[in-house]
């Protein structure tokens, strides 16, 4: 009696937390569906938008409880709302951007936290007196400007979050977005936008700020304080960020100015120049901030407080992350692994090109080689091999015979035994190539090889 009791106990607690647990999911483009999944969230409530889904201007506004909105690659076109004192929302995967064309914002709404130049700040977007978390999103494409106060009829918005609560960027993305209104004169209360002003306790992790246009004299971020770890601050003024208090940097950081209390002694650099790459999709969900080969920010994040993933979800390096939400190279495995995937080529001869590719969970390596004999005649090498180590031997043959008929395949072909190739990797770009044919019109030799391509979204790690 009382181990079926147990039983029955214990299964309806498991249907209780599955009941509990069920996310509830909101049609493309349905605000109001989302609002009021909201406003009736509990101790847990997880929210799914549409994938790759659509929504004007929503009202994300949390009174109590605890939200988690997974956007999955869906696009909020604009949005406004509060999370409340003891609230806690967060969203990820979602990108925010301008709203429809001919699409009129909100006007007059205000955070009672925030003043700036003697005026009250009009076209805030979120207000968060809670939590509020935004992880693995991507905000881009907006333009940030007042023209609600001192008689100007046309109202956009001027901050896009107001916290005076607990506020974590995490793989946050911001690019292609313009912190001022040209309409209006530089450095007046009414004519340069802010995106955070907080505060609260500000937490900014493997983020990237990327080229934000801030006018002649705009920021970014007006805080009392901050916490910054592997991030990335860029924008056109030599004033990112205005701070009251001091920041508490956790090392890795990258930014072209000091004004975000940068500290040299725990690793962060002030560049010139981030060598961004392009913005857009580069896998994932949200669109990102890719990073160049060259890029100052590679390998610059501290291990220790590197995100274990970037916001695309790729895995990040292990001994030292790239700053910001992009990971170049993110999830390439080692060149002994599947990063010996690609096509490599004799930098001083062409006409050499090596295809290597691991084709099964065994360990087996196909490699083709695009050469020529001694005669001049075109030669395709191929073979199946396996790594020892760095060193990858490979017994090679050749079909030869074969005449392509016209409308159909080639027929006449056979295959035969070639000799053997040895390929020593050094590195993700560098190996040595080695053959030895039994066939005299090919005979022995060897000759470097550079990479030339990898898997897109594999790549190669060292």
């Amino acid at each position: 009696m009382i181990r079926a009791g147990l039983l029955f106990l214990i299964f309806a607690f498991a249907a209780a937390v599955s009941h509990a647990a069920a996310p509830v999911r909101i049609a493309d483009g349905d605000c109001a569906a989302l609002h009021t999944a909201l406003a009736s969230a509990g101790n847990k409530n997880t929210i799914l938008l549409a994938r790759n889904g659509h929504y004007p201007v929503c009202d994300l506004s949390l009174a109590s409880g605890t939200a988690d909105i997974d956007g999955q690659g869906a696009t909020l076109q604009f949005l406004t709302g509060t999370v409340a004192e003891g609230a806690a929302l967060t969203l990820r995967n979602a990108s925010i951007t301008s709203p429809p064309q001919g699409m009129s914002i909100p006007g007059s709404r205000r955070c009672e936290s925030f003043a700036r130049g003697g005026f009250a700040t009009e076209g805030t977007a979120l207000c968060n007196n809670g939590s509020l978390s935004l992880e693995d999103v991507s905000i881009h494409d907006l333009l940030f400007a007042v023209a609600c106060s001192n008689g100007y009829p046309v109202c956009t918005f001027d901050l896009l979050i107001d916290s005076k609560g607990d506020l974590t960027l995490r793989n946050l993305t911001v690019a292609k977005t313009s912190f001022h209104d040209d309409a209006f004169p530089q450095g007046t209360a009414w004519g340069t936008g802010i995106l955070i002003s907080n505060t609260g306790v500000l937490q900014i992790d493997n983020s990237t700020f990327a080229g934000l246009d801030l006018g002649a004299s705009g920021s970014a971020i007006h805080s009392t304080s901050m916490t910054i770890a592997n991030s990335i601050f860029s924008g056109t003024s030599a004033n990112f960020c205005q701070l009251s208090g001091s920041t508490t940097s956790l090392g890795g950081n990258v930014a072209t100015e000091a004004s975000c209390g940068l500290d040299a002694g725990k690793g962060d650099r002030i560049v010139a120049d981030l060598q961004f790459g392009a913005f857009g999709d580069h896998g994932g969900l949200v669109p990102t901030q890719a990073l160049t080969y060259y890029s100052p920010a590679r390998a610059a994040g501290v291990a220790q407080n590197c995100e274990a993933v970037d916001a695309r979800g790729s895995t990040r390096a292990t001994g030292g992350c790239d700053a910001g939400a992009y990971e170049y190279n993110g999830g390439a495995s080692a060149i002994t692994d599947n990063g010996i995937n690609g096509s490599f080529y004799d930098a001083s001869a062409d006409g050499h090109y090596v295809w290597i590719e691991r084709v099964h969970d065994t360990g087996d390596i196909l490699v083709t080689w695009l050469t020529f004999d001694r005669n001049g005649h075109q030669a395709w090498v191929v073979g199946v091999g396996a790594l020892n180590g760095n060193r990858l031997h490979v017994d090679m043959s050749q079909n030869i015979g074969g005449v392509l008929q016209p409308g159909g395949p080639p027929t006449g072909s056979t295959t035969r035994p070639w000799g053997s190739v040895d390929i020593d990797l050094s590195s993700c770009l560098l190996a040595q190539f080695a053959y030895h044919s039994t066939l005299p019109e090919f005979g022995s030799g060897q000759f470097p090889l550079n990479r030339l391509t990898a898997i897109s979204d594999l790549g190669c790690s060292d």
